[in-house]
């Protein structure tokens, strides 16, 4: 039995605690009752945009190790670099990110990177890859308007996530020349993938798929 509060309170205090983060506490709510379910259910978002590292930090992370119910996170997820008007901008948060959310989420299906710059200085690929590897849910990956080091990183990016069945590439580019011999042989390195589907696009006119 809820409380006798009106609605409008209770979804004042449900979005209070989305703004602040508490998806946990979300969920437990959306659980533990079913008057809370629906008011619960839509603070928990399906589609999620990072744009910095604050936007990671800002979501709370139990930490606790007990057996009490956790978000499994949402469906899309988006790694926003700059915008129109910036254009590419660097993403060090993907890396808090995939060590944040990493093994925590396993219900996020689909990651969107865009206008974004890889740079080496910021993000330790062993370490990134590792943490992305932690999300064996994902089946579809994107790459719009991003700049690699190289196609090696594009290769072991793909390779992180054990079931992607679909990648998506526009405005791929890479800062160094993508077919030396050196990468071509590591290349033969790098694990199978479960690649199903693979979409290019040049522009605005997509190519065709594989």
């Amino acid at each position: 039995m809820v409380l006798p509060f009106p609605n409008e309170i209770w979804l004042d205090i449900f979005h209070g605690l989305a703004k602040e983060g508490e998806y946990d506490a979300l969920e437990r709510c959306r659980v533990v009752c079913r008057d809370f379910q629906l008011m619960a259910q839509d603070c928990l978002l399906r589609d999620m945009r990072f744009k910095n590292t604050e936007d990671v930090e800002r979501i709370k992370v139990d930490v606790s190790g007990g057996e009490m119910r956790r978000w499994r996170g949402p469906r899309h997820v988006f790694i926003g670099g700059g915008n129109w008007n910036d254009g590419r901008q660097s993403i060090p948060y993907l890396a808090t990110f995939a060590s944040r959310f990493g093994g925590r989420w396993p219900s996020v299906e689909a990651l969107d990177i865009s206008k974004a710059v890889w740079r080496a200085a910021d993000l330790d690929a062993d370490a990134v890859f590792w943490d992305l590897a932690r999300f064996p849910s994902i089946t579809s990956l994107s790459l719009s308007d991003v700049m690699l080091p190289t196609i090696l990183t594009l290769g072991r990016l793909v390779c992180a996530f054990p079931r992607l069945k679909e990648l998506s590439l526009s405005d791929v580019q890479f800062t160094r020349q993508p077919f030396e011999a050196s990468t071509i042989s590591q290349f033969r390195l790098l694990p199978r993938t479960q690649l199903e589907t693979l979409m290019l696009y040049s522009g605005s006119a997509p190519t065709p798929s594989f």
